[in-house]
């Protein structure tokens, strides 16, 4: 009885506040609002620092619109599954390396390098004087919306402004 009724009425809690990846209110209306359906492969390094928090980012959107898919490829651990990716995806470099592929079919495809997703800032000095560099932001929803909003649109954005009535110049 406990399966039937976790089966129909399922609900999602977490233990604990430190582990929770919540995404914010207009980040789900855009995921409501999402009709096509979304492939996202994660061409990853499974032992990068960051992988885990990327995952539980893609986990937060399926589980926000079941539309939105997503695999793991290994490009470390999974060569064959790592060529498919690159010859699937024209990926020719060395250095495409951690990548977050978006697939929304009929040719419409976005990539998202990892290392866009985290803000590098200076966070202290070290014993020699030398300023010390370090992760101190992770913008993966900002980016991953982004990209899942273009590829939702059927034709690109445009931009409209006005011109000789007295506004600043756009140079």
């Amino acid at each position: 009885m406990a399966n039937y009724l976790g089966a129909q009425f399922s609900k999602r809690f977490y233990l604990s506040a430190q582990t929770r990846v919540a995404l914010s209110s207009r980040t789900v209306s855009v995921l409501k609002a999402l009709t096509n359906s979304v492939a996202v492969t994660l061409y990853y390094d499974r032992k990068d620092d960051f992988y885990p928090n990327v995952t539980a980012m893609l986990d937060e959107y399926h589980a926000a619109n079941p539309k939105i898919s997503f695999t793991t490829v290994d490009y470390v651990r999974d060569a064959g599954e790592a060529e498919k990716i690159k010859e699937r995806y024209n990926l020719a470099s060395s250095t495409d390396r951690n990548l977050i592929i978006f697939d929304a079919g009929n040719g419409r495809i976005k990539i998202a390098p990892g290392d866009a997703l985290i803000k590098y800032g200076a966070t202290d000095f070290t014993k020699d004087q030398k300023l010390e560099i370090s992760p101190v932001g992770f913008n993966a929803e900002e980016i991953f919306t982004t990209i899942l909003l273009t590829l939702e649109s059927s034709r690109p954005f445009q931009t409209y402004y006005l011109k000789n009535h007295g506004e600043p110049s756009l140079t």
